[in-house]
């Protein structure tokens, strides 16, 4: 309010203003930084829980997010007109004597891969497995060396959208999400310690052919919030979701529910809200192994020291050293510590 408007000589600013300035450049960051907070909290891919949002903020979000719908519905619509014009303009439908030429022309260049490629080599294999694909008339009918059995495994696991896409562009052919779930479900999950599991340790090559100082192992725990739901196990018709921590823990439960409810029969176990996972991993290998899990509500010290002293004699009875424990700073965990 006391600017001079005209400053006399060289001076760029007046007295009043060079004696505001450093207070109105703060008041301006603070501003900005503030403005920043706001669109990155309400921006459609930012990871801001809703509970903590304005209401001007959620409309703000709704509206970004609607925006970015639009957006993309417009670019998906766009690109499906452009592939089915190049389609119409450039594509050609293959009859059955130039799918024939076309085999044979690959049926030749196997010679090419067979010589740059060794027997066993994954592109080899590849190529092999896809020429085997091009001669069948139904896909059911073909047989999956277990290398792409394995790959088809990791690339679905690194994203099951685009696995999707090659399987339906025609482009590869794949083993389809029904196989692979037959060999990624080989075993039952299930809640607790399993004697498959422990096999299956034993039987781990990184166990199995290790020597003496391969079988130093830690264990790591961690505690895991999940959704609270029952769902309905189809194998063995039981229902999923309650907590689970072992028979003598769940029966300590019940007991002590059956003493503060007025009847005690009618003493329902709680459902889970929390998962306790079990990991083995190897110091001097590459050994990482989801051993076991628990579905608890409220864990505790005490409930996690027999899980531990237990899963530490099932692994050392699979031949292995536990020679640490690795879990965060969980108050939980800090009384395990202590016990």
């Amino acid at each position: 309010s006391d600017c001079y408007i005209l400053v006399s000589g060289t001076s760029l600013r007046c007295p009043p203003c060079q004696k505001h300035r450093a207070s109105l450049r703060s008041q301006l960051s603070r501003l900005k930084t503030a403005e920043a907070d706001v669109a990155a909290r309400v921006d459609p891919r930012s990871r801001t829980s809703f509970t903590t949002l304005t209401r001007d903020e959620l409309v703000s979000r709704a509206r970004q997010l609607s925006a970015l719908q639009a957006s993309t519905a417009r670019k998906l619509a766009n690109l499906k007109a452009k592939l089915s014009a190049a389609m119409e303009s450039n594509g050609h439908i293959v009859d059955d004597e130039t799918h024939v030429d076309l085999t044979t022309i690959v049926e030749q260049y196997s010679s090419v891969v067979a010589s740059r490629h060794l027997p066993g080599s994954f592109p080899r294999v590849f190529w092999e497995q896809q020429l085997e694909a091009a001669r069948q008339k139904d896909s059911r009918g073909i047989r999956w060396h277990p290398l792409i059995i394995k790959w088809a495994i990791y690339l679905h696991y690194r994203s099951s959208g685009a696995y999707d896409t090659l399987c339906s562009s025609g482009l590869l052919a794949l083993p389809s999400q029904r196989t692979l779930r037959d060999y990624t479900h080989h075993f039952q999950a299930k809640i607790g310690f399993s004697e498959e599991v422990d096999k299956q340790l034993r039987d781990h090559p990184d166990v199995r052919d290790a020597e003496e100082w391969q079988r130093y192992v830690i264990v790591l725990l961690d505690e895991m919030h999940i959704r609270e739901d029952l769902v309905y196990n189809k194998n063995t018709g039981a229902l999923v979701g309650f907590a689970n921590l072992g028979d003598v823990t769940d029966h300590l439960e019940q007991f002590e529910r059956s003493l503060e409810t007025a009847e005690p029969n009618l003493a329902c176990p709680p459902l889970a809200k929390s998962m306790l996972a079990i990991m083995v991993r190897g110091v001097c290998t590459k050994l990482r192994l989801p051993y076991a899990q628990f579905t608890c509500v409220n864990l505790t010290g005490e409930q996690i020291y027999p899980l531990f002293w237990e899963a530490v004699f099932r692994v050392e009875r699979c031949e292995l050293k536990v020679i640490g424990a690795t879990f965060d700073g969980a108050s939980p965990n800090r009384r395990f510590l202590q016990l």
